[in-house]
């Protein structure tokens, strides 16, 4: 009916101002406009597709562009013979709906009619959400221009590898990876095809996600329905959606809700540097003025605490650590603490067990020491919203888990210098152990604590992590006499090769220096607002997360001197300790040279916390790469899965 093409075409002009007010192209996209020679990468006949009809975004070839608002709302006059065509048409929609499927090409996960533009308006006029296509796919091609369009390249590409498997276009992500994680939540893979059941499934599941978020208003958020339905399938099965009312995933929906907006840009991260919470404000507010006030905690009515390690405290340095600062944190409230221990929650189950029982002990904090345990930890933050959950692990955004980790590239950058002060022939070892967030920064600030004493020096770098670490060849290879190892002695294996040390000519080893995590020290001044009542642990605010990141001007990091060490070295390093302390000297000041060149000249502005975490670069003196994903061991890909920085992913994906 002609009313309806008016009502269409009133629609199509209002699109129209509005693109033009905000100055975007008001009328289709001519994919020959957009990329010309587009032809040139390849193309693939899809065949016989159902397309979502928004993912449809312009015309193949130059022509008929101006007949149609950005919208496909059609723009023409009521009396032409287009308008009449439309009419005609819509009534056929409406009485039997459109059988003829149009042309379409698709590039870069939208598509371009060639064949089937007034089908398409009709369509989306109607309302309706997917239309048959018979689909080509043009594959890009070129060298892209920069590191961004690389990455939509890499997440293009994980897209055509999830099709064909699962050849559905309605699931869009925005981050390289997301396509595997979402195959592995569904029990499936991207090497072999899914089969009809599978297929359907998640696409009913994904259709009711998508309908519940949009009614939340996600088209809000800079994020995609897929984003956000990864972030519900962390913490609910994926069968839930397809077994479960409207009613009751409206209401699993609401609890994760916070977690959906803060990962979709609508929150606040809040990076907490200072261990004096109760007088440091940030803006108008306290750091912990998003708590309540609450009861004191005393020995008749005392705060009751989990402590979950990931390994036994007599086989793991890291656990058995976390035990002393456990043991310290009970002694120093004499009574008003009452922690309990669970050893070897190394996978789910294990971990979830754990967590019943502190729950049925009445626990009301639980630390979870490993950032492993993440995913899981915030899984039952949503399950038991009356308890605070906090996770060892520094960079992962939560609303309902906090987490909290030593700053140690302070430590290493003193470490470093001490290192160039010792050796004779310029060359110093050093072992990491995974690419997760903040371990890169640990490397690039020793590497340029030793180069501000010498700058010859070169830092020779392995990971333990890595399948082909062959730290004793490269040691022995390049005569490396300084060594920066392991951070902690484990329990049961005792050596002194950890720290800061060196080799004789003997091959004895001599310790010159070590870090430590004072978790005893971290876990009492993180508790100690809470234990006296002046915070307390019923409140959350949502679109927050809070992140606990204490260096060594808190206490939470200590450097440990050998005696053995000379005396104008240890009196150089002790007063950088110092300058470290009053804030004075920065690792990351000034001029900043990494193995591509300079990145940050004399005068730019210090790196922000959340840059120096998330460093991706190696600085120019250090001698060796970050590992991609399968150059990782097993426990290694677990760890870079849930805190890897993007290099390392990247470099999977591009392969």
């Amino acid at each position: 009916m002609l009313d309806d093409y008016d009502n269409a075409r009133q629609a199509g002009k209002r699109r129209v101002r509005e693109a033009m007010a905000s100055g975007q192209y008001p009328y289709l996209t001519s994919l020959e406009d957009l990329v010309p020679g587009a032809l040139q990468g390849g193309v693939r006949n899809l065949g016989l597709v159902e397309i979502p009809i928004k993912k449809i975004v312009g015309t193949m070839t130059k022509g008929r562009q101006n007949s149609f608002a950005s919208n496909f709302m059609p723009l023409l006059g009521a009396s032409t013979e287009f308008a009449e065509k439309w009419s005609t048409l819509y009534d056929s929609q409406m009485e039997e709906g459109i059988r003829e499927p149009i042309l379409a090409y698709e590039y870069m996960w939208r598509f371009y009619v060639q064949e089937g533009n007034k089908r398409v308006s009709v369509s989306a006029y109607a309302g309706v959400k997917d239309i048959l296509a018979n689909v080509i796919r043009i594959m890009p091609f070129g060298r892209p221009r920069d590191e961004e369009e690389a990455a939509e390249l890499r997440r293009y590409q994980e897209f055509v590898d999830f099709y064909e498997v699962c050849p559905l276009y309605s699931i869009e992500f925005s981050h390289e990876g997301d396509y595997a994680k979402l195959a592995e939540a569904c029990g499936q893979d991207l090497e072999h095809g899914w089969s009809e059941e599978a297929i359907k499934d998640l696409k009913s599941a994904y259709g009711m996600f998508e309908r519940i978020f949009t009614e939340h208003g996600g088209d809000q958020l800079d994020m995609t329905a897929a984003d956000a339905m990864l972030i519900y399938l962390a913490i609910y099965p994926i069968e839930t959606l397809a077994n479960e009312s409207k009613a009751y995933l409206d209401s699993q929906v609401d609890r994760i809700w916070s977690e959906i907006t803060l990962a979709g840009g609508q929150g606040d991260v809040a990076l907490v540097e200072t261990a004096d919470a109760e007088e440091t404000e940030r803006g108008s507010r306290k750091i912990f003025s998003f708590l309540q006030r609450g009861d004191a905690y005393t020995q008749k009515r005392p705060l009751s605490v989990a402590f979950l390690y990931e390994k036994s405290k007599e086989e793991s340095s890291w656990s058995y650590a976390h035990e002393l600062g456990r043991l310290a944190l009970e002694s120093e409230f004499e009574g008003a603490v009452k922690t309990m221990a669970f050893d070897d929650c190394g996978d789910e189950q294990k971990i979830s067990n754990a967590i019943d029982q502190a729950m049925e002990a009445g626990c009301q904090m639980v630390f979870t020491t490993s950032l492993a345990m993440m995913p899981i930890t915030q899984r039952a933050a949503i399950f038991y919203p009356e308890v605070r959950f906090l996770n060892c692990s520094v960079n992962l955004v939560s609303s309902e888990v906090m987490t909290y980790y030593t700053r140690s590239y302070d430590a290493k950058f003193i470490m470093g210098a001490l290192a160039a002060m010792t050796s004779d022939n310029h060359k110093i070892g050093y072992r990491a152990n995974f690419p997760i967030f903040g371990a890169v920064a640990d490397i690039n600030a020793f590497a340029i604590g030793a180069a501000m004493v010498d700058p010859r020096v070169k830092i020779y770098l392995d990971w333990s992590g890595s399948r082909n670490s062959s730290w004793e060849e490269l040691l022995e290879r390049e005569d490396i006499r300084v060594i920066s190892g392991l951070e902690m002695i484990r329990p049961r294996q005792a050596s002194r090769e950890y720290g800061l040390y060196c080799r004789d000519e003997n091959g004895m080893v001599h310790n010159l220096c070590a870090p430590l995590n004072n978790w005893g020290k971290f876990y009492e001044r993180l508790l100690r607002p809470i234990v006296r009542g002046t915070a307390s642990l019923k409140d959350r605010q949502e679109n927050r997360s809070l992140n606990f990141y204490w260096g060594m001007a808190t206490g939470a990091v200590e450097l440990i001197f050998s005696k053995h060490i000379p005396f104008y070295s240890r009196k150089t390093a002790e007063r950088l300790v110092d300058a470290i302390m009053s804030g004075y000297i920065n690792p990351f000041d000034g001029e900043i040279h990494s193995q591509e060149g300079m990145i940050k000249g004399p005068k730019a502005p210090r790196f922000s916390s959340r840059e120096i975490i998330s460093m991706d670069w190696l600085n120019d003196n250090v001698i060796g790469s970050i590992p991609s994903l399968e150059e990782l061991t097993d426990e290694a890909r677990e760890l870079v899965a849930v805190s890897g920085i993007d290099t390392v992913t990247e470099k999977e994906d591009a392969r």
